[in-house]
């Protein structure tokens, strides 16, 4: 790796997004307007509207049932807790029954009402679905709490006691034990953490749509790609490029939010009728530099991820679709720092983008624990080297890289669509999105309705969906589901890939077990739920069924969707070529037979398999899952035959039904 080639790639990018004036103002002047606009104009919106409800009348409607002397003291009182935010109140007594008053509320023609009931009590009418509903009834119930604390200091006053002692033999006081500068971070820990997090993804995602999905556009990679240059040299320029325009971004963020941060701060201390706010900076470099630190670390793994997701477009402006889905699934893990309850442990710091936003958060609470700390970083780094790897595998795919361009093939008339076709990336993305949103809503009503009933009848759905898709777009069902003969050397290798595939995920188990332990215990609930008393539905629902519907969608349809198209058609011209070399472990001292993986065979093994991980949701399961479908969809490679995945899964999924069976005691 030429690191001054690199430099150059750098520069030229750099260069080129200084140039454009719209992703210049995105990446570095927004942020800077931004906070200052938002917070200076809510402030104002909010100070306009309390004025506003401070120069409504509010209309009190009294029935002639409530007691006289509640009435003169309402009369008496009505102007005592008159402030700028609650308006003048008027009365209007009448003789009148719950219906209309509930009627002339719903009609505007009053604002709120007082009743007496049976037993010398009262109700209160007001209409909640009004704004200024809240503001209504604390004014009224606060006129009717001072009544009622008249009347009965009047009556311990005439039983000759004194009603303070009576009513209050004890006082108290409340004295926080947090230091000023707690106290200043607990106002704002936890909406800074989400809006740094969204600051520097759009950093990171506009530079990567104009240096991956522009550049395709403009014919400039193509270019790039022919020149002298490794695709490493390649992806660390582009890469660099990203992180550091991100990164810069996310610094103009951080001092636009502290400015902003500051001068209200200031502005507090000047209005507290001279306290002062004692702030202690040096108390604070410790929280600024891990802050600093874990943002550099999000800002690395976002650059990576766009890159990836831009490299599936064809232009900026399908890159900027592709990236909406992203931008919407780093927001909702982002709102973690609003959850009250959720702290920073040994799960949550395994979580993308949850890690850091519950890191912040714990900086904000001055609550920092090194070890939980330095687990965020280590899975960053992880993460890192993840997309990296992907990204790399991308820029050697050609067909993903460069494809065809090919859409959505089922918004085609299917008269229009060419027989024995194959299904384009964007299908096999398609696909993937229908199952995991069925499986997310109807899917888990089934399961939870019809319990081991449900996860077969939601299996055959999930098979129904991909079929019926792969007919409307006249796939060749052969070739796309790798629907060939499996002799017995294939299906050993079936086993023995399953076998490998088993003992990684055993160790990546312990290895999650040991960090998080919440995640057996949750492992263990949802067992019980899933497991019914059949032993013999347990076996057609939980490991027959999963081995024939998910492969035919992950190992079928999706791996051929990321497939190179040229490699399938190769493996089908019966090339003895294809079988030359031994590349696999379990090949070594025999043939077996077995094709090679070809270009584009990894990247789609890679992407099928994550793709197979994020569809079990619980994140303690995608790794270990992502891992047995990178397995599986080596054995359809190797095998050219959906059979040895088929085997592979249904194995894993037995092995894992009778251990649990045992621990559960089910009988068989």
């Amino acid at each position: 790796m030429r690191f001054n080639i690199i430099k150059e790639i750098f520069k030229k990018e750099i260069l080129e997004l200084v140039r454009d004036k719209k992703n210049l103002f995105m990446m570095f002047i927004l942020p800077i307007l931004m906070y200052p606009l938002l917070t200076v104009g809510i402030s104002q919106v909010m100070m306009a509207s309390i004025d506003d409800m401070g120069k409504q009348e509010i209309r009190l409607l009294i029935d002639e049932s409530v007691d006289k002397d509640l009435y003169t003291y309402i009369e008496k009182s009505k102007d005592r807790n008159k402030t700028r935010s609650q308006g003048q109140i008027s009365i209007y007594k009448k003789s009148t029954d719950e219906k209309y008053i509930k009627e002339s509320i719903k009609k505007e023609d009053y604002d709120i009402a007082i009743k007496r009931e049976e037993n010398n009590t009262y109700k209160v009418f007001v209409d909640t679905r009004s704004d200024k509903s809240s503001l209504l009834k604390e004014r009224v119930n606060k006129i009717l709490d001072d009544y009622k604390d008249t009347r009965v200091k009047a009556s311990i006053k005439s039983a000759g006691l004194d009603p303070k002692n009576t009513l209050n033999p004890i006082s108290y006081t409340n004295e926080s034990v947090a230091e000023s500068q707690e106290e200043a971070s607990g106002l704002i820990r936890r909406i800074i953490p989400f809006m740094l997090i969204m600051g520097i993804l759009s950093g990171a995602v506009y530079p990567a749509a104009d240096m991956i999905a522009g550049e395709k556009e403009r014919g400039t990679l193509e270019t790039l790609l022919t020149m002298p240059i490794k695709n490493i040299e390649l992806i660390a320029g582009k890469y660099l490029s990203v992180a550091f325009t991100a990164i810069i971004s996310a610094l103009m963020n951080l001092v636009s939010m502290g400015l902003t941060s500051y001068y209200f701060y200031m502005t507090a201390s000047k209005m507290m009728d001279g306290m002062q706010m004692k702030f202690d900076i040096y108390k604070m470099i410790v929280p600024i530099i891990i802050t600093l630190v874990s943002l550099l670390m999000f800002t690395l793994v976002i650059s990576a991820i766009s890159m990836c997701v831009c490299s599936f477009a064809k232009n900026y402006k399908q890159a900027q679709a592709y990236l909406t889905p992203l931008m919407l699934v780093t927001m909702i893990p982002a709102y973690a720092s609003m959850i009250p309850m959720l702290k920073l442990d040994s799960t949550t710091a395994l979580i993308p983008v949850v890690n850091v936003v519950m890191l912040l958060k714990a900086v904000f609470f001055m609550e920092v624990n090194t070890r939980l700390a330095g687990f965020v970083l280590l899975s960053n780094v992880a993460y890192i080297a993840m997309a990296l790897a992907i990204l790399s595998k991308i820029f050697k795919s050609e067909n993903i890289l460069f494809g065809s361009g090919e859409g959505i093939s089922i918004l085609n008339a299917r008269r229009n669509i060419k027989p024995k076709s194959m299904p384009s990336i964007n299908d096999g993305i398609l696909i993937f999105a229908l199952e995991f949103v069925y499986l997310l809503t109807l899917g888990s009503y089934i399961q939870v309705s019809y319990g081991t009933v449900g996860i077969l009848l939601s299996q055959v759905m999930m098979l129904g969906i991909v079929v019926l898709y792969s007919w409307y777009i006249r796939v060749d069902f052969k070739k796309v589901y790798s629907l060939n003969k499996i002799g017995p050397k294939k299906a050993l290798y079936g086993v023995l890939i399953w076998f490998v595939a088993f003992i990684a995920m055993g160790a990546l188990s312990l290895l999650i077990m040991k960090l998080s332990p919440s995640a057996k215990e949750i492992g263990e609930q949802l067992n019980k739920v899933i497991f019914g008393d059949n032993m013999v539905l347990n076996i057609i629902a939980i490991a027959v069924a999963p081995a024939i519907c998910e492969e035919a969608i992950f190992r079928g349809f999706i791996l051929s969707a990321f497939s190179n198209k040229k490699s399938i058609d190769k493996k089908y011209s019966d090339d003895p070529s294809l079988r030359e070399g031994k590349t696999s472990i379990m090949e070594r001292g025999s043939s077996f037979g077995m094709y090679r993986l070809l270009e584009g065979d990894k990247a789609a093994i890679i992407f099928s398999g994550l793709l197979f991980g994020i569809l079990h949701v619980y994140w303690f399961k995608i790794p270990t899952t992502a891992i047995l479908g990178m397995f599986l969809a080596i054995g359809v490679k190797k095998t050219n035959s959906i059979g040895a995945s088929v085997i592979g899964h249904f194995l894993n999924n037995l092995l894992a039904l009778i251990v649990t069976s045992i621990g559960l005691g089910i009988m068989w």
